[in-house]
């Protein structure tokens, strides 16, 4: 394959499966293997030593397309052609010719497919100069580099080639710049004859021609701007004190946006974007400012606008939002050759395509394919020690001390832990359920009482905390696949750490009794002092102490009955107050409201003792105390309510507490309102079971909902806040003058 080598175990597959994020698992004779399509992104071609059929070298330096679709590719060792018809490689090194129509040296640096000059293909080296290949005879002509020859490049080092709007081959050079006359069929050393002043460097790394035919040279020394009809050399240099200058000095590659004209430079020291207005100047993105590195070795462009950027950790994807950059970073683990690309080692194909290379070959790629993992990591909490130990799982056949602290099932499958003050050194270690490039999961947690805020831990995946204070925490940690997409839900975990005995309330009420039983036997010693000294009168405050305890004792007792039918006595009080307050309106309307709140509060207390009873787990309980809250409340009124009767299915269907006290509450609510504001006549519940779907309904024949308005604001509101917290619908139904009708339905899932 093409791809990042891998293989099955064996040949004999007995099962294949997919996973939720999208991996095949394949079960094989020899074990288990997985293939993660999402991670397929890059095709990469490899040098395989001892085939024939690969690269010359792994180091690839230059990538070019001819008309006919093949590939050429400079390597550190020749010139190599790949056709992907054939899927075949050609190799083309110094000695395969006669030494004068040969590679004068294997160091390839740079190429250029001349869409002008057919049938060949630009050649330069290291150290051995510039060639045009003919492909068809195999030969290469090569150009003298001799400082003084007059038709002949600057350098024995050719960086880059380059072929402008007219034809003509600019090529950068450790020496500067020449340029080939295509008309004339020669070289002119530009340095001389063209430019009115020198470069600011002579080693030139890139050359551009510009929409408005300006030329732009990359030096190791700055960046050079030539007009060609003035003959103007400008530069533009790195200026610390400036922040419209360039980022840095050393400019290896440079590329025109064909959508928007913009143009980007990439350097030794971040991406800078030539801004033209109101004069030029450059808007540098730096490491600071987001960009995965700032070595920069190659830019290319997509049909989105994208930019994609080669450097030195890795391949990076930037989208351009107006003036701003977003970053995605691709390295080996994605299936790229390597973290590490070179200069000139890039190209788009005539299709689209992309192909970068580095030091272990070169990647190809189309980059609408390239597309981000979206699957949400599951997390799960794997191991939980305290002091360093793993806890046991209790019954799990392990031979465990009674002492011994355990968990009755594993963390992840717990929902909270109790831990004692002993125990306030405990760690957790968690998981991302993401099998494509696991390496690049990472993870974030916090404690809840204890951290605020998420501590972002990379891909660490384990946590310690120490001397935690006796209270109630809750663990969190939440991951992100390698694509650094989050789940935010995450894992969570209750913590509670209990105080040691002198720090609990008990111990708290025995300080006291101890404090108040010291200072209360000073005061006795010192009673019993006084009473020694002054005799008949210490008897008389003895006594007259005797009488306060005494006093004291009753009073306690009697308080203490009071307290326990406080409800009753304020009941009491209240028709005592109404009785003499007979001819007070104002004062009888907030007796009326006492009384009103007082009931309320006794309702909701008894609502809340019955809820918590676990013999009333039943729905048919909870039908029943509805129907009795019915007939209480409406017998007395002029609406004649009816339930209807209860079927024995009702009896084998349980209800949490949370759910029986929420359909006590929707009812109540809809029956109050009834008998408030509805001006009914009749009044109905009904209740009964489709399967697993539970319908309760109340009806009445009133004048409807938008005929009292009061009765839509916040109470429906809370019923319907109330139905849909507990996974259930509440439809609320009315017609003017017609009454109203409420309907509850929700799937049960304790049916047995």
């Amino acid at each position: 394959s093409p791809f990042v080598q891998s293989s099955l175990r064996n040949d004999r597959i007995y099962s294949i499966g997919e996973s939720r994020g999208g991996e095949l698992w394949v079960g094989t004779e020899l074990g288990l293997s997985r293939h993660d399509r999402t991670t397929r992104k890059f095709q990469h071609f490899a040098y395989i030593p001892g085939e024939a059929n690969t690269l010359s070298d792994p180091l690839v330096l230059d990538i070019e397309e001819d008309a006919q679709n093949r590939l050429w590719i400079a390597t550190h060792n020749g010139l190599n052609m790949y056709d992907p018809r054939t899927q075949r490689y050609s190799h083309y090194k110094t000695g395969d010719n006669h030494p004068d129509e040969a590679l004068r040296y294997n160091y390839v640096f740079s190429l250029l497919a001349d869409a002008k000059k057919p049938g060949g293909i630009w050649v330069g080296t290291i150290r051995g100069g510039l060639h045009w290949f003919d492909w068809q005879t195999g030969n290469f002509q090569q150009f003298p580099f001799s400082p003084g020859a007059k038709n002949g490049t600057l350098s024995a080092s050719i960086y880059t080639i380059y072929a402008d709007k007219s034809g003509d081959v600019w090529v950068g050079s450790s020496g500067g710049v020449s340029r080939y006359l295509r008309n004339e069929d020669r070289f002119d050393r530009v340095a001389d004859s063209l430019f009115a002043r020198n470069l600011t460097h002579k080693f030139v790394y890139s050359i551009l021609q510009d929409r408005f035919d300006q030329f732009w040279f990359g030096t190791a020394g700055g960046i050079n701007h030539f007009d060609p009809v003035s003959g103007e050399l400008r530069a533009y240099l790195n200026d610390p004190d400036d922040p419209g200058s360039l980022s840095n000095n050393f400019v290896l590659c440079i590329h025109e946006s064909p959508k928007t004209g913009d143009i980007w430079i990439g350097t030794n020291g971040g991406l800078n974007r030539l801004v033209r207005e109101p004069e030029i100047h450059f808007r540098s993105y730096r490491q600071k400012d987001g960009l995965p590195d700032d070595l920069i070795y190659g830019i290319l462009e997509d049909d989105a606008g994208n930019l994609w950027l080669s450097a030195q950790n890795g391949l990076v994807k930037a989208e351009v939002f107006g003036d701003s950059l977003a970053f995605t970073l691709f390295t080996k683990s994605d299936g790229l050759q390597g973290d590490e690309f070179n200069m000139n080692a890039f190209l788009r194909g005539k299709n689209g395509k992309m192909y970068f290379g580095g030091s272990n070959g070169f990647n190809a790629f189309f980059p609408e394919n390239v597309t981000e993992n979206q699957f949400l990591p599951p997390v799960a909490i794997t191991d939980f020690r305290v002091l360093n130990e793993s806890v046991p799982i209790a019954g799990n056949g392990q031979k465990t001390h009674p002492e011994t602290f355990t968990i009755p099932k594993t963390i992840n499958m717990l929902d909270a832990l109790e831990l004692s003050w002993r125990q306030n050194v405990f760690s957790f270690e968690f998981a991302a359920l993401n099998f494509t490039n696991p390496q690049e999961n990472e993870f974030a947690y916090m404690m809840e009482g204890f951290d605020e805020n998420w501590i972002y831990s990379g891909n660490r995946r384990f946590v310690t905390y120490t001397n935690l204070d006796p209270g109630e925490y809750i663990f969190r940690v939440k991951a992100s696949n390698n694509d650094g997409v989050w789940n935010e839900t995450g894992k969570a975990i209750r913590i509670s750490i209990t105080p040691p005995p002198w720090r609990t309330w008990w111990a708290g009420i025995i300080y006291a009794i101890i404090v108040l039983g010291g200072i209360y036997g000073i005061i006795r010693f010192r009673i019993r002092e006084a009473q020694r000294k002054i005799g008949e009168q210490s008897r008389i405050e003895r006594a007259k102490t005797e009488e306060r305890e005494r006093v004291r004792k009753k009073s306690a007792a009697d308080f203490h009955d009071e307290a326990g039918h406080l409800i009753t006595k304020i009941t009491l009080f209240l028709e005592l107050a109404r009785r003499q307050a007979s001819e007070n309106k104002l004062l009888n309307e907030y007796l009326d409201k006492m009384e009103e709140h007082t009931k309320s509060l006794a309702g909701g207390m008894r609502d809340f003792i019955w809820g918590l009873d676990p013999e009333k787990d039943s729905l048919q309980e909870t039908l029943i105390r509805l129907r009795d809250f019915g007939n209480k409340l409406f017998q007395h009124s002029d609406v004649r309510f009816v339930a209807s009767p209860l079927v024995s299915d009702f009896g084998r269907v349980e209800l949490d507490i949370d759910d029986r006290r929420a359909i006590m509450f929707i009812f109540k609510e809809a029956m109050h309102n009834c008998l408030k504001h509805a001006a009914a006549t009749n009044a109905s519940l009904d209740a009964h079971l489709e399967g697993e779907r539970l319908h309760i309904a109340f009806s009445d024949n009133g004048k409807g909902i938008s005929q009292h308005p009061k009765t839509g604001g916040y109470g429906l509101k809370n019923m319907q806040s109330r139905a849909a917290k507990m996974g259930a619908t509440l439809q609320i139904s009315s017609e003017a003058d017609r009454g109203t009708r409420i309907v509850f339905e929700k799937i049960l899932t304790k049916i047995p």
